[in-house]
């Protein structure tokens, strides 16, 4: 069943009749296809995120950008940041979303090292209730990666963070009556192996299902208790072949100190047959999840205190092991800027040189 909520979508001629509802503040991200810039709607003082997608970097008949709108438009969940209003111009499109201040779960991982059991599992448990609710709708996301996780800027005494945000659903879609999935997608590193057997298969009837979406869990709730992926090889021949095999190593410094049910969890995550991978709602009731006594029930900023939260402070195999998850995520990103700027120049090449003259300006200069 498809949600029945629905954000606005409305067609405007040119940006000023968006500029005159919202005051632009500064731009707060960019990517290959998009900028993010942080604005104050007019008629409330509300701040909130304004993600601008240029459509002439697209290659003709990808609707990526609109499959992002439709799926946030459908659905709504406190762990799914919220779209509020979407604009669509000749060359743009403007989502307004909700503004989440504390940054991505990536960077927080970078800067911890590694998660304690019970702040991954905080982590974890938000992630599970949102991606619950994204199936329970039939809704697949297929890049779910730390980059994709925001965490909120609310914070207690301590200093510490409170809910985590799932982003970025330019990949997911719904699946009427269960429909399969045959398009290959996701970042190298999340990937999972059903997906990658589509490349390979000669079998026309393979296809793939939510259970890629817990596949990537996985692989987040273990870079948390670790500090690594647990797909890590320079060869990409080689990273795909162990993530089809579901090879992966559990270093003994490491989770020698992390229970056999945080274990459990992961296995039951990283389980190459989707169709004994648990599911969402399966993990959720697994018993690492529900354990009682819980200490911790946010998480840790970077500016805490470690001994308040009960984290250890970083080492030095921590800082690195998490400076090589930021450095492939900034390698996946780069390339994905170069495709932009590929296919950018050939759409122009396409209208002779002359894409809509339309512009989206950010205070300080520079435009969208």
């Amino acid at each position: 069943m498809i949600p029945t909520h629905r954000s606005p979508v409305r067609y405007v001629r040119d940006v000023g009749e968006i500029t005159a509802q919202y005051e632009v503040l500064e731009k707060i991200g960019s990517g290959g296809f998009s900028t993010v810039a942080r604005a104050r709607e007019r008629a409330s003082l509300r701040e909130v995120a304004i993600k601008v997608v240029d459509k002439t970097k697209y290659a003709a008949g990808d609707v990526s950008f609109e499959r992002e709108v439709e799926v946030l438009s459908g659905i709504r969940h406190p762990n799914v940041v919220e779209l509020y209003a979407t604009y669509v111009t000749e060359r743009n499109v403007f989502m307004v979303c909700e503004l989440v201040r504390g940054g991505e779960l990536l960077e927080r991982v970078s800067q911890a090292g590694s998660f304690t059991e019970d702040e991954a599992r905080v982590v974890i448990t938000q992630v599970l209730r949102a991606v619950a609710h994204m199936h329970a709708h039939n809704v697949v996301h297929r890049d779910l990666k730390l980059e994709n996780i925001l965490l909120s800027d609310e914070r207690d005494a301590r200093g510490r963070s409170g809910a985590v945000k799932l982003i970025d659903f330019g990949l997911a879609r719904f699946r009427e009556a269960n429909a399969p999935l045959r398009t290959i997608c996701g970042s190298p590193l999340y990937i999972a192996p059903e997906i990658l057997e589509l490349e390979t298969s000669a079998n026309e009837e393979q296809c793939y299902s939510t259970a890629c979406d817990m596949w990537s869990v996985g692989v987040i709730l273990f870079a948390l208790l670790s500090g690594y992926s647990p797909f890590d090889h320079e060869d990409e021949a080689q990273l795909y072949q162990n993530i089809r095999n579901g090879i992966y190593h559990l270093e003994p410094g490491v989770w020698d100190f992390i229970s056999n049910p945080a274990k459990s969890l992961v296995a039951g995550l990283l389980e190459t047959d989707p169709k004994e991978r648990l599911s969402a709602e399966q993990a959720l009731a697994h018993e690492w999840i529900v354990a009682a006594g819980a200490g911790a029930t946010t998480v840790s900023s970077s500016g805490g205190d470690a001994s308040d939260s009960g984290c250890q402070a970083p080492t030095q195999l921590d800082i690195d092991r998490a400076e090589r998850l930021k450095h492939q995520a900034e390698i996946i990103r780069q390339v994905r800027e170069e495709e932009a700027l590929a296919l950018k120049q050939a759409n122009r090449t396409l209208t002779g040189g002359k894409p809509p003259t339309e512009v989206f300006t950010f205070p300080g200069g520079g435009a969208a």
